[in-house]
């Protein structure tokens, strides 16, 4: 698609799972890649099959001052920024009486602060250009509560709120946001989770079903998308008709 071609790309996470495919899709198609993650390894080889028009940064989002190097780098080699997507993140899954203080303060550096320090990198670049856009990673559980996933679920709540409130900013500016809220995606985000749970019998998505949703928010500049469908129908029911749904949905939810 001619959409892409050209097109100066920001990917954070981009070195597995949703981040690493949706690179390589977006290099198919002739966009000029910014490869952002902690493994340097791994992104080269990305890289080498994304196509040369990439760049590897090596990046803990969770650092501010990497962060800004990071987009700094960016534009020395590419001198704009079109299009930012914050992949990064992770899941670890426990008990809240479980989970220690210092996990959930890391998991909520990456999934969140994350994403906030690269928007605001991005958000002055994208102004002067008076055009931009910007795609959030969340995910279905930002919207439905998930046990023993508190501290996941929390840092995607965040994500899905600064996503909507930054869109809304941002839009007399010429700058396009988005959110993307998943349901279960086969990649490794699933390794670490050992309870024995009905998220195996369930259909996941693919991570190229996610990179396809990314494409289409950025190309229709649509506030957000749920996928698939049938879960983002669950999430309209259960908001719809919280006093009849909820009691339902949290006997399944228990299960998961």
């Amino acid at each position: 698609m001619e959409y892409f071609k050209g097109k100066v790309i920001i990917i954070t996470g981009a070195s597995r799972g949703i981040g690493r495919q949706l690179a390589l899709d977006l290099g198919a198609k002739g966009a000029k890649l910014i490869l952002i993650a902690r493994s340097v390894d791994l992104l080269n080889e990305v890289k080498r099959q994304a196509g040369n028009n990439a760049l590897v940064v090596k990046c803990d989002v969770s650092d501010k001052k990497h962060v800004d190097s990071a987009v700094k780098a960016a534009l020395k080699r590419f001198r704009r920024i079109d299009i930012l997507v914050n992949c990064a993140g992770y899941g670890s899954h426990a008990p809240v009486r479980d989970f220690s203080n210092e996990g959930i303060e890391q998991m909520t550096a990456v999934n969140y602060l994350g994403t906030v320090y690269f928007c605001k990198a991005v958000l002055p670049v994208m102004e002067r250009q008076h055009s931009g856009t910007i795609v959030n990673i969340a995910s279905v559980a930002g919207k439905l509560a998930i046990p023993r996933s508190a501290a996941y679920c929390a840092t995607k709540h965040a994500v899905i709120g600064f996503s909507h409130s930054l869109r809304l900013e941002s839009r007399c500016k010429g700058i396009s946001v988005s959110v993307i809220c998943p349901g279960a995606v086969r990649t490794n985000f699933f390794d670490n989770y050992k309870h024995n749970s009905l998220w195996k019998t369930l259909p996941m998505l693919s991570a190229s079903d996610v990179s396809n949703a990314i494409q289409r928010a950025i190309i229709h500049h649509t506030p957000e998308i749920t996928l698939p469908g049938w879960l983002s129908f669950i999430v309209w029911l259960k908001g719809a008709f919280s006093p009849v749904t909820s009691p339902l949905f949290d006997f399944f939810a228990e299960r998961l």
